[in-house]
């Protein structure tokens, strides 16, 4: 099942990283291209989360997280490409606030940050009014010494609940 799942949006991602090669592009089809990239890479981390679970249910193995090298600011800014189209249509703004010195290199598992912040963000643009911003605030904090932990915190413009009380709960479909 694995293999029918990662063949084609293999070719998808190998695509799109060829097209990124032209030197002809304009600036704003590289852009596109850059966030069909991302999220076709998001796309085979859910996929292999969804692989993963099933295994889990199987009992035959255990949940692995990554440990790689990653820049924590391009895994926020890729989030950010993810969410910004949707968030555009909602009339919303996304604003980075990075809150003193990040880490140029950090060491943990990217996709899963990256699709954690996704919907994070997601779920701050659905509830936040027109006109608002999403802001994902960046702070990195030394555990140790040798530790830093970042910890990226989308937050929003809330949509303000009505004071009056409701006329009514349900309202009938005609």
């Amino acid at each position: 099942m694995s293999h029918e799942m990662r063949t084609p949006l293999g070719g998808v991602t190998s695509t799109v990283s060829l097209l990124l090669r032209d030197q002809c592009l304009r600036p704003e089809h590289r852009e596109m291209l850059h966030i069909a990239e991302v999220c076709s890479e998001q796309l085979l981390h859910v996929i292999n989360d969804i692989l993963e679970l099933a295994r889990l249910e199987d009992r035959s193995s255990e949940t692995i997280l990554e440990c790689i090298p990653f820049s924590p600011r391009q895994c926020v800014e890729d989030a950010l490409e993810i969410v910004s189209f949707n968030a555009s249509k909602l009339g919303l703004e996304l604003v980075t606030d990075i809150a003193g010195p990040i880490p140029e290199t950090a060491f943990g598992d990217p996709g899963r940050l990256r699709q954690i912040l996704v919907n994070l963000m997601s779920n701050a643009c659905k509830f936040s009014k027109s006109g608002g911003d999403v802001i994902v605030r960046t702070a990195c904090r030394n555990v140790s010494p040798s530790t830093p932990t970042c910890s990226p915190t989308p937050t929003h413009s809330p949509t303000p609940v009505s004071t009056q009380p409701p006329t009514s709960i349900l309202t009938p479909k005609h």
